[in-house]
């Protein structure tokens, strides 16, 4: 029996409507099949959000050319506050990290949070020590 089919990177894929009303049925258990399983539903979603993906490639370039169209015209300046929107990122990261320790204490106290609250406020004073000493780091170089 034929029917219908057009190319997909060289492979035949069937025309739905073309097919017999088996060759239907054994269609959709191959796409259910296909839909349920790990990779299946990976790669339908990245087909459901093809056009997501296509549009937020092109906003990136167009931003892009933009930064770069203004490094030209304003290089100097451009590149300076470049050098504040990372310092400030490094310590606002730091900042957070501290707010997010003081969160964690309080729940700690107030709802005896135990061995994860005390690992997860270890882990905010290693972020907000590395992300200001970092912060440093970077006045210091961008300072010489």
């Amino acid at each position: 029996m034929t029917y219908g089919s057009w190319d997909l990177l060289s492979y035949c894929v069937p025309i739905y409507e073309q097919l017999s009303p088996s060759q239907q049925i054994e269609f959709d258990n191959l796409k259910q099949g296909f839909d349920n399983s790990n990779v299946g539903s990976f790669v339908l979603e990245l087909y459901l959000t093809r056009w997501v993906i296509v549009i937020c490639i092109f906003i990136a370039m167009g931003l892009s050319i933009g930064y770069i169209k203004l490094m030209d015209w304003k290089a100097l300046w451009m590149a300076w506050i470049s050098v504040v929107l990372v310092w400030v990122g490094l310590v606002l990261i730091g900042v957070c990290a501290y707010i997010g320790k003081n969160d964690a204490l309080v729940d700690s106290y107030l709802y005896g949070g135990g061995e994860v609250s005390k690992e997860n406020v270890r882990w905010y004073k290693v972020t907000y020590w590395m992300a200001w000493i970092f912060a440093g780091l970077y006045c210091l170089c961008a300072a010489c």
